[in-house]
């Protein structure tokens, strides 16, 4: 399914924040790797190129991710103790003017907002009594990053895990960089084949060329043309944002929550004036970009609508 937004010609002024080149002080902390089934799997493999491109532009780089310590060089295990041990050390002992860059590459889970969780968790290497994996919660970083910030401490996360959508709430950060809907499960591979988000944006041009978040992101924005992910950036706003995750929860269109697999007809109807009448204002009349993503917005319902009507026969045919 092809859902792209067009953030190149509905850009807000830039803030300095996010299209500033880093700083001589430069700290990166790379967090996750975890929840696959062998220790060798595509978010070490995306981490640890971005470990290297980090490395050869002049960062100190601190790694907690997978499920054994040196799976990386100089990486620890991603336990909830390591990850909050190495955030926490590494904000507290920033200096002013200090930059540091938090990067989550992880399997991401769904905010819990009935006990009033802000932003989402992510998986860990742990494991309770019971065998469950409790996760780590991204809020417990923001109390770190706020006092860092009144130091003169600039700070950028990237939150690249399903759901981190709502990791754009926490405070602290000058610049926030997400990859999926707040509701929504994204398409996280940054295998340069696969053409996602994350293959543009973890990889870095070679030093000494400038680079900034802002511009990786956009460059990224620009060439995901095949996934339903919806990266956002906290210096440019998201047209209709709140109205695709909308979309993305109710079509569903991975089957997350398996209607199609199950043969389990009536999902919630979605109504495309959400997202249109946000877009159309932003355009001049008659634009042909908002002609284009109604075509295509309207198609994709309609596609909907025809599994939905075949659905009840397929059922049938295989209870018979």
């Amino acid at each position: 399914m092809k859902i792209r937004i067009f953030l190149m010609l509905l850009l807000l002024p830039w803030t300095q924040a996010c299209s500033r080149p880093a700083a001589s002080t430069k700290t990166a902390l790379l967090l996750g790797g975890s929840g696959e089934a062998q220790a060798e799997n595509f978010l070490i493999e995306d981490l640890r190129g971005v470990q290297r491109r980090l490395r050869a532009r002049g960062w100190t780089v601190q790694t907690v991710a997978g499920m054994r310590d040196g799976i990386l060089p100089g990486s620890r295990r991603a336990t909830q103790a390591n990850l909050s041990a190495t955030v926490t050390r590494t904000l507290e002992s920033a200096q002013p003017g200090e930059r540091v860059l938090l990067i989550v590459h992880d399997h991401g889970r769904e905010q819990e907002s009935a006990w009033g969780q802000r932003s989402h968790s992510i998986v860990t290497e742990d494991r309770d009594a019971s065998g469950n994996e409790p996760g780590f919660d991204l809020d417990s970083i923001e109390p770190g990053m706020i006092k860092a910030k009144a130091r003169g401490v600039h700070i950028a996360l990237a939150d690249l895990s399903c759901y981190s959508g709502s990791t754009q709430t926490l405070r602290g950060p000058d610049c926030t960089v997400t990859l999926a809907a707040a509701h929504y499960v994204s398409l996280c591979s940054g295998r340069p084949e696969e053409r996602l988000f994350n293959s543009r944006f973890l990889e870095l041009p070679p030093p000494p060329q400038p680079v900034t978040l802002e511009a990786q992101f956009l460059g990224a924005r620009n060439a995901d043309h095949g996934s339903t992910n919806l990266p956002q950036i906290s210096s440019l706003s998201t047209p209709a944002a709140v109205h695709w995750d909308e979309f993305l929860q109710k079509i569903d269109p991975l089957d997350t929550f398996e209607d199609l697999r199950e043969l389990r007809p009536g999902y919630p109807r979605f109504q495309p004036e959400k997202i249109l009448a946000e877009i159309r204002a932003l355009l001049p009349p008659g634009s042909p970009l908002a002609a284009g993503l109604e075509s295509r917005l309207r198609r994709v319902l309609q596609l909907r609508a025809e599994l939905e009507a075949q659905m009840p026969a397929l059922a049938r045919d295989y209870s018979e």
